[in-house]
């Protein structure tokens, strides 16, 4: 059966939205970046597979930052912080926090999501190094 590939006016949320909350739940399971919901009071409520592996890693930044996105209404936007690590190799990730609900007054609760940068920062790191090897 071919795929239709094109995208259409109307939302592809609204073609998505008659599969319902399985689906939803198994398409966040399989994403590489970790997905947390928390509620009002920044007890967490949802972690997806990746997020679970990292939870024993959090350092107290993504506290800060989920406090933030729920007293404030801020949504925070690709914060970079240094996550802890069981290996001793320090490990990045990419942050980011949106409040859920309909103003400020009524934040029910937020959405976080990390990805994984530390092999970017490596790279970027090592790249004057490389560069300067390669004009010897």
């Amino acid at each position: 059966m071919p795929i239709d590939t094109t995208l259409r006016e109307r939302s592809v949320a609204d073609d998505a939205s008659c599969f319902g909350p399985s689906a939803l739940r198994a398409l966040l399971e399989q994403l590489e970046v970790a997905v947390f919901m928390a509620d009002r009071q920044g007890r967490l409520v949802y972690a997806n597979a990746a997020a679970r592996r990292d939870v024993a890693a959090l350092p107290d930044a993504v506290g800060s930052l989920l406090g933030r996105a729920l007293l404030t209404g801020e949504v925070v936007r690709d914060e970079e912080i240094e996550l802890g690590s069981t290996t001793g190799r320090r490990r990045y990730a990419s942050v980011s926090v949106t409040p859920l609900g309909a103003s400020l007054d009524a934040i029910d609760g937020a959405v976080l999501t990390m990805a994984d940068v530390t092999d970017r920062k490596w790279s970027e790191a090592l790249e004057p190094m490389v560069e300067s090897l390669a004009r010897l």
